[in-house]
């Protein structure tokens, strides 16, 4: 049985690139259970920024983000948070990099996946350098 379920799989245009996260301690609340989330983010992914092109913008943030949990009939479910973008790690966004482009790709395209590549890489090197 999962704790919490998700059927919905939207695309996204953007993306968190994140170290890691924490899952804080519940909570319990009347209706089921507050948990906090810390995300130590790396940077944003853009798949297609204005020019249709991927950008990758470095930017190191401790985010956290409260789900409150709630019981249902089927178990537990994340209550209704709002508009979160989803949080990837640096190896899962040069995976989606990957298959923005290929040889037949414009050169434009090639090179901007390259230089969103190799800044995910690097941003990812420093952060684990600084701890």
């Amino acid at each position: 049985m999962s704790l919490i379920t998700d059927t919905d799989n939207p695309g996204w245009d953007t993306q968190l690139v994140i170290e890691r996260y924490h899952i804080e301690e519940c909570q319990p609340t009347l209706k089921g259970y507050d948990i906090t989330a810390r995300y130590w983010i790396l940077g944003m992914l853009t798949s297609a920024a204005d020019t249709g092109l991927p950008i990758f913008e470095p930017g190191l943030a401790l985010q956290p983000v409260r789900f409150e949990v709630v019981r249902t009939d089927d178990g537990f479910k994340v209550r209704d948070i709002g508009s979160l973008e989803p949080r990837v790690y640096p190896s899962t966004a040069i995976a989606e990099l990957k298959k923005l482009t290929d040889r037949r790709s414009p050169a434009s395209r090639q090179k901007a996946v390259q230089t969103a590549t190799q800044l995910v890489r690097d941003t990812a090197a420093r952060f684990q350098q600084s701890r």
